[in-house]
């Protein structure tokens, strides 16, 4: 369906504006792909991500069209639109055929481990689920490219990096989204998912990686003899509150108090509070309507991911001799009770959960060698 552009066209970062080709070509897939990519979801996925940028989402038609535009922007940043764009080489972990990327969106084989269902897409639509398969097809067939993307944006917003770090999200256009819609089928135009509010955007903060990193940005919390360095906590830990609409618990050995909020660095206070009201912006939705404050307390609550175990507290870590990261007040451990330190990994933690922490910077014990889910860290590395 070739066509004259305008909003679709604009420049995107230092990359240029898309070729007319390309945006064709979305339209094209975009005009006959299934429904299941567009439809609403239990995760913290594309949409949700960028929902402050591109919402409210108003039907089907303006979900597919909000893909797309989301589909330009990351074309451009990366790969300047070069449907046989080859390995990132600024990337050392880019040394095997599963963790190449390859193609207009980067994608990388080991991507099809995110989800059964991906690599049931790929083995439908390439014969193959190797990853010398999945390079090769990524860079040569187009309408592959785009709709395993777009189905991995559906199950992963980390995958990307411009994603992750949100990047992207200042380039997003909503006349980009409405010039793409015009161009649709108008058939899917019944009404669907009431987004809640935007977010307000918060400062953001490099996640720090090894021992070293940690302490130039934190500091140590110790003294040459291993203890407690009480001048160190007296300048950096502090009890941060949640979001004013937020209710917090404590699970001690009782069962749940209510607090007021969670002791760790001060200077986590800002990327706490950012994840805390994603997190709720995400409940919103899932309700639906304009809920209320008790409505979402009780959502949070039933679903137990009100309830904390701890922040700071200074101790090695368990089964060494290292410093815990909550001795750095870094790290806050999750419903500990149902998701416990122990093999195999056992959670009741949603995904879309640890989603919303890793888009904010912080990591979770999930992949430790004993598997730790309640457990989340503003650090990698240690």
């Amino acid at each position: 369906m070739p066509g004259r552009y305008s909003a679709c066209r604009s420049e995107v970062y230092n990359r240029g504006r898309p070729p007319i080709a390309f945006l064709d070509e979305l339209i094209d897939w975009a005009a006959e792909a299934p429904v299941e990519i567009f439809e609403k979801n239990d995760r913290f996925d594309i949409y949700s991500s960028v929902v402050s940028q591109l919402g409210p989402y108003r039907n089907l038609a303006h979900r597919r069209a909000v893909m797309l535009e989301v589909l330009r922007v990351l074309g451009g940043f990366e790969s300047s639109w070069k449907w046989k764009e080859g390995v990132d080489t600024t990337n050392p972990a880019s040394n095997t055929p599963c963790t190449e990327e390859a193609g207009i969106f980067q994608c990388s084989g080991d991507a099809m481990q995110i989800d059964p269902s991906l690599k049931a897409f790929a083995k439908s639509a390439i014969g193959s689920t190797s990853c010398k398969a999945f390079i090769e097809a990524t860079k040569a067939d187009h309408r592959f490219a785009i709709e395993f993307c777009a189905r991995l944006l559906r199950f992963s917003v980390t995958h990307h990096g411009p994603v992750k770090h949100k990047k992207i999200h200042p380039w997003l256009r909503p006349d980009a989204v409405a010039e793409f819609q015009s161009r649709l089928p108008e058939a899917e135009t019944a009404p669907i998912v009431v987004p809640a509010p935007e977010v307000i955007p918060h400062p953001t903060m490099a996640t720090p990686h090894g021992r070293a990193e940690i302490e130039a940005m934190f500091g140590n919390p110790a003294r040459a003899d291993g203890t407690l360095n009480e001048a160190w906590e007296g300048a950096n830990i502090r009890k941060v509150p949640p979001p004013d609409r937020w209710q917090l618990y404590y699970q001690d050995d009782h069962g749940l108090v209510p607090v007021s909020g969670i002791r760790m660095h001060r200077l986590l206070a800002d990327v706490f509070v950012a994840t805390l009201d994603e997190i709720w912006a995400y409940a919103q939705r899932q309700i639906g309507g304009v809920p209320s404050t008790g409505t979402v307390r009780a959502w949070l609550h039933d679903r137990r991911l009100d309830v904390h175990g701890g922040g700071f507290n200074f101790r090695p870590i368990r089964g060494a001799r290292a410093l815990s990261l909550h001795s750095y007040g870094i790290a806050i451990d999750w419903d500990p009770d149902h998701n416990p330190r122990k093999k195999p990994l056992s959670r009741t933690l949603p995904n879309w959960w640890y989603d919303i922490w890793n888009v904010h910077g912080w990591h979770d014990g999930r992949g430790f060698p004993t598997p730790d889910p309640m457990h989340v860290q503003f650090a990698t590395g240690a």
